[in-house]
């Protein structure tokens, strides 16, 4: 929920100047997508033997390597559709972290479950959104993401129930305010959606 806000810290503390020199140490953007990717199997090991706070701590140093790789592509021309996509795999597969604490009976398997599909709900809105170039408002995220900060104080259970709650209602906002901002497309069949990036 807070990427945007930890996206602007990041920036802050890791300015362009300093993206600019890993290339130079031999990490372009897909070695470090490549590192966060190792960094969620990590993660994942972790959790599963319960090891919860360490879990955390590279979780973080996941999202951190995730945060960079786009940058540093946009930086040196180095996106790419490949590029892209292998950032989207790594994204999607920290849902294994879930799975990875049921497993290690850290949280039960029913709220494994059902934490991964609101996460597939939320994620097939947003692309549904996407795809149809339907209007929607900007502010809202696209998930709620607190199992990183459960992790690093042991409190995974309170977090999940707290992202679910939080995932509830953004599910719910984001149908409605859609819904209602799209009303009017159907009346015109004409009407183009300006660009909203």
């Amino acid at each position: 929920m807070f990427v945007g806000q930890f996206k602007k810290l990041t920036a802050k503390i890791f300015p362009d100047s300093f993206l600019k020199l890993l290339p130079r140490v031999g990490l372009t953007a897909n070695r470090l997508t490549l590192l966060s990717l190792v960094c969620t199997f990590g993660a994942a090991y972790l959790f599963w033997q319960g090891e919860v706070m360490w879990g955390g701590v590279v979780a973080l140093l996941d999202w951190l390597f995730d945060l960079f790789d786009g940058r540093v592509a946009r930086l040196h021309q180095q996106d790419s559709k490949l590029g892209a996509f292998f950032d989207f795999f790594s994204d999607r597969m920290r849902l294994i972290w879930l799975v990875a604490l049921a497993f290690g009976s850290v949280i039960s398997f029913q709220l494994a479950i059902i934490a991964l599909l609101l996460d597939a709900l939320l994620f097939l809105l947003s692309h549904f959104i996407e795809l149809k170039k339907l209007k929607h408002p900007s502010w809202l995220p696209n998930n709620v993401d607190l199992l990183t900060a459960g992790a690093l104080i042991n409190q995974i259970p309170v977090f999940i129930y707290i992202k679910l709650v939080l995932g509830s209602l953004l599910l719910v906002l984001q149908v409605t305010t859609t819904l209602l901002m799209n009303r009017n497309n159907k009346a015109n069949p004409n009407y183009q959606i300006p660009n909203s990036k």
